[in-house]
């Protein structure tokens, strides 16, 4: 038999639970959705444990084409280095794979209007630039298909991009 105690704390504590809960469903929802980044917001990973992994989107299957993109820049004496999303460091920009690969790639490629895709390439190279003190004269996009079978993966035709400024 419950006390009267008993009674009041499991009156209050089942409604704050539920609060819990949908709160968490609700903020792992809009991680997974993306939405915090859209609005310059800290996102993945910086609001673990709510984390955008996409369970089953990733999945690939023996014939799947798998497609790796690699950015180099080119500098004044003509040797290459790396440009990944980690070596672009901006404090205010929250600049993650996801937004890496829907902003800058899409521009380096030239699938965005020559205003825009201007624009965003100095921007690109002025944050390389001042955080590395380098020049860069160019950028090589490097596009590296692979196709998966049981046995191995085996490596189709490399493309290679440039963009001179």
């Amino acid at each position: 038999m419950l006390n009267k105690s008993q009674v009041n704390s499991s009156l209050i504590s089942i409604p704050v639970a539920s609060l819990v809960i949908v709160t968490f469903l609700i903020l792992q929802a809009l991680t997974a959705l993306r939405i915090f980044c859209f609005f310059k917001m800290p996102c993945d990973p910086y609001i673990y444990p709510f984390l955008s992994y996409p369970m089953y989107k990733g999945a690939k299957k023996p014939g799947s084409i798998v497609t790796q993109l690699n950015i180099f820049g080119i500098l004044e004496d003509l040797s290459e280095v790396s440009i990944t999303n980690q070596d672009l460091k901006i404090p205010d920009a929250n600049l993650n794979p996801y937004w890496f690969r829907r902003y800058y790639i899409p521009a380096i490629r030239g699938k965005k209007n020559k205003v825009v895709k201007n624009q965003v390439i100095n921007e690109f190279v002025d944050i390389y630039q001042k955080q590395y003190n380098k020049k860069l004269i160019g950028i090589r996009l490097e596009k590296q298909s692979f196709v998966i079978s049981k046995e191995e993966i085996k490596p189709q035709k490399k493309i290679t991009e440039y963009v001179k400024f």
